[in-house]
Parts: structure tokens; sequence; C-alpha cells
């Protein structure tokens, strides 16, 4: 049998309770019943993936190939779940020369892994690549108990645009 803390751990963490009908104070009670989440139970098997992966690392992993292995290595009923939206965080997904996501490949990057502080955040970031779009972006950067998102944007990127139905593009400042 498994152990009761590391059942309730693991509930925490992917899954959520379905109607805790008389928890006080955060507490769920034992007759509830559970329902997984199949996005964190994903995020976390790619995340698995992602850290053993020599190539993933280097960056030359192709993201068709592992979302393919990803899926396959998931339940039948979690596998709508593993979409290349659920990397944010964990990896960058960098176009190929022809733009198509065939040619695309993953990188591990982990916001997890960035310093806490903005400016050695924004200096990481730019140290791996130069030029980010926004949808790249977002998941690594967060509003701090000091700075919005967006202040944090002005102080510490240049954005450029060439045209104006053309992407932003964020740079260091």
């Amino acid at each position: 049998p498994v152990p009761a803390p590391v059942t309730r751990f693991v509930l925490r963490e992917y899954a959520e309770a379905r109607d805790p009908v008389g928890a006080a104070g955060g507490e769920v009670p034992s007759s509830c019943a559970w329902r997984i989440d199949a996005k964190k139970v994903c995020r976390a098997k790619a995340s698995r993936m992602l850290e053993g992966s020599k190539a993933a690392a280097a960056g030359r992993l192709r993201l068709g190939e592992f979302l393919a292995e990803w899926s396959g290595r998931c339940n039948e009923e979690l596998r709508s779940a593993c979409t290349r939206d659920l990397l944010k965080g964990l990896a960058l997904i960098e176009k190929g020369a022809s733009g198509r996501d065939e040619d695309a490949v993953v990188r591990v990057f982990r916001d997890v892994d960035l310093p806490k502080h903005p400016r050695e955040r924004f200096r990481a970031i730019f140290a791996l690549k130069p030029r980010w779009q926004m949808d790249e972006l977002e998941a690594y950067i967060a509003a701090t108990s000091d700075e919005t998102v967006e202040a944090q944007l002005l102080k510490y990127t240049r954005v450029s645009q060439p045209t104006t139905d053309a992407v932003p593009v964020y740079s260091k400042r």
C-alpha cells in the first residue's frame, strides 16, 4: 500500500477535489471524490522527459518527435492535453529556417531555473536568445511585489515592430 502522506501529496499536486462539502480550513474530507488534472499530469511528464533528454538540452530535439513520444507515454485519456502550450516555461520552441512546426526544435529552458530578480532574469533570458516574441517571453516573466510585467518590459526590454501588422519583438535594453 502507498503511504497516506504520499497519496495526499499526489492528490494535492495532480488532482482536484470534487464537491469538497464540509471542507474546513482548506482541508478536503477523506470521503471526497477526486478528479485527475490532465494538464498537470502531462506537464509533469513532459518536465521529466525534458530533464532526461540530452538532445533537448542541446536544442536538437525535434518538436514533432517530442510531441509524439510525450503523448505516447501518457494514458489515452490524457493524450489530448499534451499540447505545445503546456511546454511554456519548461522549454523553448525554436522555429526552424522554414518556419514550419516540422522543423521546430525543443530546448530545455525552465522558468524555475531563472534568477528571481527581474534584472538578472532578463539578462539570463537574453543570453539564451537576443530577440523574443511575447508569446515566447510571457512564460518567463512574472509580476513581482515591486513591479508589474508591463513595468518590467518597459524597464528591461526594447520593443521593435518594423510595420504595424508585424509581431512586436523584444530585445535587451
